[in-house]
């Protein structure tokens, strides 16, 4: 029969569909290819569609019209374009790429290239081109492409094949986390078999005490699913005898030899000693430490892990977390669970991953500095996953610290200094719990007074000297004036700077040409030498953390270990998308703003990228309207 890739089936649906001939470049246009291809493609289908009774009319310079001679011929056609809705066939790289690494996973035998281009209906030089790009894929898997006589197939260990399919047919956040809504799994069928699945994982988790997280849940049916899909083909995981009597000896062994007799039973297939101990290993490190928990080991290390955490934190950016107990003992049941997961290589798959990196960057800051300190002290690499979950717990932490910071009243007296004193006592005695300090300051002081943002000034007198701060002007009793003091000690702050003071135009680039990430940390730095020493820039980049750069959107977002002179941001967009780690991007920032001591502008200005870079239609008109005005207008407006 006829080979009916998306691209056939869509043009045979668009012909079937049109009253009148359909133009090459109407056909072009509908599947975002060349009238070239679209020419050569019609030419082989107009042959196999006579076999069907169907013709195909090509008429020069018209364009092309299908004609169904014989229903009942046409039906095997027919029956599998019916009912489907019009997919988007790969036609650029990333889409390719993406195509074929799903192949190839699909596989356990090698493909041709040859057989690749045919399918995907480009040359052989493109689908070789393709495949570097695939390579840079699979490395983030420790995973390789060999090639041979036969074609090209991926090597490596199961577990990382495991994890790669998890990413690639279920990194849909929206649509594919949950694998009962994955379109692979539609058949009544399936969705049967995972509703066992997902009742036998909480009949056992419940009988042995375990207890899940909803997202651990969802992410070990995945695994499940997939494993099973795997064992189908004899594809297996494996383990040194080493891990398999540490596993064994584990409750978790247990729980999981129970799960597997239930899948065993129900599903008829086979699951040999080495995919007990692979779920052991899952519930091993989906577990919530809890009572009465799984693990084995002493975690009276997390306290001094802790207490290092939160003195970096407070080293670089002058923040005093430590004293937040909430969120030291959230990290304290968490931290355990991730260095299980990254020491069996079983990642915990984050759905928000990107988009918890873009809409908070001050919490990735502290992410990354506390996970300098993990990976060092428990000598562990902590992936992009891991990562995404940190940044939640440090976000709630900064959160909670905002919540605790409170304003300075500045108080400018002129009757002297026992009225002053009296003045003092009664704003401290009405104000007490909502003031950070009362700072006295003469009224010739306040041209040259250093004021940060969150300051308000009492006064007993008239002040004509122009101040950023708000004025409450005393006459009587201060009492008299408490509930205007109050509500300006509870209001929101409201931060005016616009994103201009840190973004210069020195720190702009648009349209550049880069295709590494080495072409553009080579930007960056030139970029950065204008307002610095080569030294310092070099410094700058040489400190970019790999963890929390990419945020979704076609945006990058760089931080490094090192801190600039002064506060700054700086943007790149490029002339094409590029590759970073798992996705292609276009736009890049680095920030770099620990120089700036008032955390909540820091925090102001990374919640403006932030907003900038959730919203696309702001993307999208900054792409056709590139230049640095439009840049910073639309980010000084993006606070909503």
């Amino acid at each position: 029969m006829i080979l009916l890739n998306e691209r056939l089936k869509e043009i045979i649906r668009i012909l079937k569909e049109a009253d009148n001939y359909v133009t090459s470049k109407q056909l072009a246009d509908a599947l975002n290819i060349s009238v070239r291809t679209i020419k050569s493609t019609m030419k082989g289908l107009k042959k196999e569609l006579e076999g069907y009774g169907a013709v195909l009319e090509i008429k020069r310079g018209v364009g092309y019209r299908l004609y169904i001679i014989a229903e009942e011929a046409f039906l095997p056609i027919n029956n599998r374009i019916a009912n489907q809705t019009s997919k988007h066939f790969p036609h650029t790289q990333k889409e390719r790429s993406i195509y074929i690494i799903k192949k190839l996973l699909s596989l356990d035998y090698p493909i041709k290239l040859d057989d690749l281009a045919d399918e995907l209906y480009v040359s052989r030089n493109t689908v070789s081109l393709d495949i570097r790009e695939v390579k840079r894929l699979l490395q983030n898997y420790h995973l390789t492409i060999v090639q041979s006589n036969n074609g090209i197939i991926v090597e490596g260990s199961e577990i990382q094949k495991r994890l790669c399919i998890n990413d690639f047919f279920f990194q849909d956040a929206m649509k594919d986390f949950f694998v009962q809504n994955n379109i692979m799994f539609s058949s009544e069928y399936n969705q049967n078999e995972i509703r066992y699945i997902r009742e036998a994982l909480l009949h056992v988790l419940n009988q042995h005490n375990i207890h899940f997280s909803d997202v651990s849940i969802q992410n070990m049916v995945i695994h499940i699913v997939i494993a099973l899909r795997r064992s189908k083909f004899y594809q297996y995981v494996s383990f040194d005898q080493e891990i398999i009597k540490e596993m064994k000896s584990l409750k978790a062994y247990e729980a999981a030899v129970a799960l597997k007799k239930m899948l065993e039973e129900q599903l008829s297939i086979y699951l040999p000693e080495q995919e007990t101990i692979y779920l052991t290993m899952h519930i091993l490190s989906k577990t919530v430490m809890g009572s009465e928990d799984i693990r084995k080991g002493d975690l009276s290390h997390m306290d001094s892990l802790l207490e290092k955490v939160f003195a970096r934190l407070e080293q670089r950016f002058h923040l005093h977390l430590k004293k937040d107990t909430e969120i030291y003992e959230f990290l304290k049941l968490h931290i355990p669970s991730m260095a299980e997961r990254i020491r069996l290589q079983l990642t915990l798959r984050n759905p928000l991953l990107l988009e918890n990196n873009r809409r908070y960057p001050f919490a990735v800051e502290l992410t990354l500095e506390a996970v300098d300190v993990i990976e060092q002290t428990l000598q562990i690499e902590i992936d992009h996953n891991e990562f995404g979950y940190l940044v939640l717990y440090f976000n709630l932490a900064w959160n909670r610290y905002q919540s605790r910071i409170k304003k300075r009243l500045i108080l400018v007296s002129g009757y002297g200094r026992p009225e002053m004193i009296m003045t003092l006592n009664t704003l401290n005695e009405n104000f007490k719990g909502l003031i950070d300090e009362i700072i006295t300051c003469d009224v010739f002081e306040l041209e040259t007074f250093s004021f940060q943002h969150n300051d308000i000034i009492i006064t007993t007198i008239p002040i004509m000297t122009c101040v950023s701060a708000p004025v409450v002007f005393i006459q009587g009793k201060v009492e008299y004036y408490y509930h205007e003091i109050l509500s300006l000690l509870k209001s929101e702050y409201d931060i005016n700077n616009s994103i201009r003071e840190y973004l210069p135009e020195c720190l702009y680039r648009e349209s550049v040409a880069c295709k590494t990430k080495q072409d553009v940390f080579m930007t960056l730095k030139e970029m950065l030498e204008t307002i610095g020493s080569e030294e310092q820039a070099k410094q700058l980049i040489k400190g970019i953390y790999r963890l929390g750069n990419e945020v979704g959107n076609d945006i990058v977002c760089l931080h490094s270990r090192y801190d600039a002179q002064r506060p700054l941001i700086a943007f790149i967009s490029l002339k094409n998308p590029m590759l970073w780690e798992k996705h292609h991007v276009r736009y890049l920032f680095f920030m770099n703003m620990n120089a700036e001591t008032d955390k909540e502008i820091v925090h102001h200005m990374y919640h403006l990228i932030s907003n900038w870079a959730d919203q696309k239609t702001r993307i999208n008109y900054y792409a056709k309207n590139q230049s640095y005005e439009v840049l910073i207008e639309n980010l000084d407006n993006s606070k909503t």
